[in-house]
C-alpha cells in the first residue's frame, strides 16, 4: 500500500529515476537540475528520494518545467528533512506529489531508506546515477533496478573522486549519461508526441512539405545520425525533432539502425 499526497496522476506519465549522493558536487548539482528540468519539459515524471544533494537537485529542476514525485523514507507526516517542507507547496502545485509506504506517522528510521529505494527504480523506465560512492544508497536503487527489469545510465566521474561509483556502473553494462536526450531517445516510443501530418510525402520524389522534416531528412541524407546528434547540428528541440521523426518513419522514408542512429530509406 502506499500513501500519496498531491496529484496521483502524474504516476502515469512516463518516469525516470534520479539518484545520488548526497554529499555531490557543485558541478554534479547543477547537471541535476538541468537534466530534470530537461525531461520534465517533454512531459516525463521525476522521481527521486527528496534527500540533500542530487535527489533534491532533480526535484528542484523537475518543478521549472512539469512534475516530480518525492519518494520519502518516513511516513507522510514525519517529512524529513525538515528543510525540504518549504518545496512541498511547489511540488504539488506543478503537479507532483510525496509518496510513502510507511505509516503517516512512522519515522525517518535508518532502515527505511534502503527500502524506499526499490520504489524510486519500480516507479521509473529509467535510472539515472549521477555521482555515487562505493558504499551508497543508489547502488542499493541500481540493483532493484537490474531485479526490475530497468534500464540504467550513469554519468562518469573522474576516477580518483569520492563518489566515482558510476564507473563501475559504466563498465557492468550502464548507459553513458550526457545530456537529457540520451534518456529522451531511450524513451521516445514511450514519450506521448504529437505526431507531424504535414511530412507525409510521396515516396516517388520525395517532396516533404514541411520544413523540420525537410531539413531532418537532407541532414541524414549525409550520414547517419542519432536523436541527440540530429538536435545538436540543426539545433532543433527535442519534440520538434521527435515528432519530425516520427512522421518520416511511418513514412518509411528514414529507418532507426539497430545503434539507435537514424539513415533514410534507398527509394
Amino acid at each position: 500500500m502506499l500513501f500519496v499526497k498531491g496529484n496521483v496522476e502524474c504516476l502515469n506519465n512516463v518516469s525516470v529515476g534520479i539518484v545520488g549522493s548526497r554529499n555531490c558536487s557543485s558541478q554534479a548539482e547543477k547537471f541535476t537540475y538541468k537534466l530534470s528540468k530537461e525531461l520534465a519539459e517533454v512531459g516525463i515524471t521525476v522521481v527521486s528520494g527528496f534527500a540533500y544533494g542530487i535527489d533534491i537537485a532533480s526535484h528542484l529542476g523537475a518543478i521549472e518545467k512539469g512534475a516530480t514525485a518525492c519518494v520519502l523514507g518516513s511516513g507522510l507526516f514525519q517529512i524529513y528533512p525538515k528543510n525540504h517542507m518549504k518545496y512541498i507547496d511547489k511540488i504539488i502545485n506543478m503537479g507532483g506529489c510525496l509518496i510513502s509506504e510507511f505509516m503517516p506517522d512512522e519515522m525517518p528510521l535508518p532502515k527505511n531508506f534502503p527500502r524506499r529505494n526499490r520504489i524510486i527504480s519500480g516507479l521509473s523506465k529509467v535510472i539515472a546515477v549521477i555521482e555515487a560512492s562505493k558504499r551508497s544508497g543508489s547502488l542499493i536503487t541500481c540493483r532493484f533496478a537490474l531485479e526490475q527489469n530497468r534500464e540504467i545510465f550513469a554519468v562518469p566521474a573522474f576516477p580518483s573522486g569520492r563518489n566515482s561509483a558510476t564507473n563501475s556502473l559504466l563498465r557492468d553494462g550502464a548507459k553513458f549519461l550526457e545530456t537529457s536526450l540520451d534518456i529522451i531517445s531511450e524513451l521516445q516510443y514511450d514519450l506521448k508526441v504529437e505526431l507531424n501530418t504535414t511530412c507525409h510525402a510521396p515516396k516517388s520524389n520525395i517532396n516533404i512539405e514541411d520544413e523540420d522534416c525537410r531539413k531532418i531528412y537532407d541532414t541524414l541524407a549525409i550520414e547517419p545520425l542519432s536523436l541527440n546528434n540530429i538536435c545538436i547540428k540543426l539545433d532543433m528541440d527535442v519534440v520538434r525533432a521527435m515528432s519530425a521523426l516520427a512522421a518520416l518513419e511511418l513514412d518509411g522514408l528514414i529507418e532507426k539502425l539497430v545503434d539507435e542512429k537514424y539513415t533514410i530509406n534507398n527509394i
